[in-house]
């Protein structure tokens, strides 16, 4: 059973440790960052095969880690995603039997063994989880052969149920939930590449009838790298890198239909995959934000916001890449007050993070685990 109405974690288990003094013997390979509302959270996968969950409590500067689960032979964790549900964290992951499994927190401060979330008999690739309203989730990954697969923990519930979403995807997904208040329901949504096509499903949560979408298609020769997903309160964004090496944003407004169109740079290059968040931000007046994290084929971290709505982004550079730094597997989390970013140095296989509190600058950055 899916333990998502026990509370995030708040210490560590027994033996773990600031990643500051901890001993990592395997370089790092994924992390993804996630925020409960009072702590930043990540899930972090080394070479290994060794799952860790890192965790930070607002204001701190201090980075604790915990073994999840740690690989032995013929079972190992690679991929992992990791999100809020209002109630707990869940963190998702492959395991090397081909499977994809979930852990939540249990007592005592330590983590559930691995439990099912897709059997085993497909080769699957990447998973991604997001927070259902009430204390649920949804997860979606997809499989060598192009089938795409959602499936969803409801609230109160006790086991998942979904099946195939669609056929044909070539690309990374991404899955998150969103409030539709021309029906006045919960939508579960996810983008997904096929190519020279760049797709989007929509469903009433728990109805498991998802209807599809072309958001975009290419011209020969020209294929979608990824896809990533977030909305506002009123508006659909899907942030897509191409073969090419441009970034585009594509927006809708929740519940109508057309998809328009903004490139957000055509020089991006053709390594990384694009991250998407937005937030409302109350200064002189409540305004939505946008922001995208993006690895350049040099490994430089590289950050674009906008005003929701405007014409123009803005970019900057969140670290530079060099003789002794390249960075892989970016993303992205709101804060109360800040954006936060994680990625790992692939040179020495360390797990960052970075911090911006909003309307300033500059980025700041720390180390989360030495590879």
């Amino acid at each position: 059973m899916l333990a998502l109405g026990v509370s995030v974690l708040s210490v560590p288990a027994a033996g773990a440790s600031s990643a500051s003094t901890a001993t990592v013997t395997y370089k790092f390979t994924t992390s993804r960052v996630a925020w409960t509302g009072s702590r930043a959270v990540i899930a972090a996968t080394d070479s290994h095969g060794d799952l860790y969950y890192f965790w930070q409590a607002a204001g701190s500067t201090t980075w604790h880690k915990q073994v999840v689960a740690q690989a032995t032979t013929g079972v190992s964790f690679s991929n992992p995603s990791i999100a809020w549900t209002g109630q707990a964290v869940i963190i998702v992951a492959l395991e090397a039997s081909n499977s994809v499994v979930y852990f939540s927190p249990a007592a005592g401060g330590t983590w559930t063994k691995p439990q099912p979330v897709f059997s085993y008999g497909s080769d699957w690739r990447a998973p991604t989880v997001t927070g259902v309203p009430g204390g649920g989730a949804i997860v979606d990954a997809r499989t060598t052969t192009g089938k795409l697969y959602s499936t969803e923990f409801p609230p109160g519930g006790s086991g998942w149920t979904g099946g195939v979403v669609s056929y044909g995807i070539s690309g990374p997904s991404s899955v998150i939930t969103c409030y539709d208040s021309l029906a006045d329901q919960y939508l579960g949504l996810i983008a997904a590449t096929s190519g020279n096509a760049l797709d989007f499903w929509w469903e009433y949560l728990g109805s498991g009838d998802w209807n599809q979408e072309t958001i975009a298609s290419l011209g020969v020769g020209v294929s979608f790298t990824s896809a990533s997903i977030t909305a506002t309160n009123n508006t659909l964004l899907v942030a897509a890198s191409t073969s090419t090496g441009t970034l585009y944003v594509f927006s809708q407004a929740i519940g109508g239909s057309g998809w328009t169109a903004q490139t957000v740079s055509s020089a991006v290059g053709t390594s990384s995959h694009p991250v998407i968040a937005s937030f409302e931000r109350l200064s002189v007046v409540l305004r939505t934000y946008v922001v995208i994290a993006e690895t350049s084929p040099k490994g430089q971290l590289d950050f674009w916001w906008q005003p929701a709505g405007a014409s123009t982004w803005d970019q900057e550079t969140i670290a530079k890449a060099s003789k002794d730094a390249v960075y892989s597997s970016p993303d992205l989390s709101i804060t109360g007050t800040s954006v936060l970013a994680a990625a790992l140095n692939t040179k020495p296989g360390d797990v960052l993070s970075w911090y911006q509190s909003f309307g300033t600058t500059p980025w700041h950055e720390q180390l989360v685990a030495k590879g």
